[in-house]
């Protein structure tokens, strides 16, 4: 009897600085608790109506997909896809090849974690119906509190005869797999 006490006793200076508070705290979390290893894979395709026409309206600039939202594990992303363009000797624009950019714009975390981002751009070829895929590239990036823009892939892409549709409009594509299990 007298050793019971004592070791309810001894199990309660154990626990002396912890109250029911803190140990709920301890064991539960916001957000949902993922796997380490885990890939997230998403899809972006940028219909580019009037290819002609936007590249003459850009003044060489280039220009930009609308802006899409990716949640990776609880960390909410704005990234968007961009066009831009070559200049040649004499500094005109050259619109076939041009640059296909994957932009992250946006980053909203409270903490600091890499993630390792693989992307493959893509052209859609109407003879074959189905994309010209490029080459995959891999790329860490780090996903903190930022608007700034960071450019995380970029590929040199030329058009043909069978990308354009009679109206000469193209479909851009982007594949992106997000993993967390690799990044250093």
């Amino acid at each position: 009897m007298e050793e019971e006490q004592e070791l309810k006793q001894a199990g309660r200076r154990k626990f002396s600085g912890l109250s029911l508070h803190s140990t709920h705290s301890i064991f539960s979390s916001k957000e949902p608790i993922r796997c380490p290893n885990q890939n997230q894979h998403f899809k972006f395709s940028w219909p580019v109506d009037g290819w002609t026409q936007k590249v003459e309206n850009s003044a060489g600039q280039g220009f930009d997909s609308k802006h899409f939202k990716i949640k990776l594990n609880g960390v909410i992303t704005v990234w968007n896809l961009s066009i831009r363009f070559w200049t040649n000797e004499e500094g005109k624009q050259i619109s076939n090849p041009f640059l296909f950019c994957l932009n992250l714009l946006e980053s909203k975390s409270s903490t600091s974690a890499t993630v390792e981002v693989g992307y493959k751009f893509s052209v859609y070829n109407r003879a074959v119906e189905q994309y010209d895929e490029g080459p995959e590239g891999v790329t860490d990036v780090v996903l903190e509190k930022s608007d700034q823009i960071q450019s995380v892939g970029v590929e040199n892409v030329s058009l043909e005869d069978n990308n354009y549709n009679h109206e000469g409009d193209i479909l851009l594509q982007v594949r992106l797999s997000f993993n967390w299990g690799t990044s250093k």
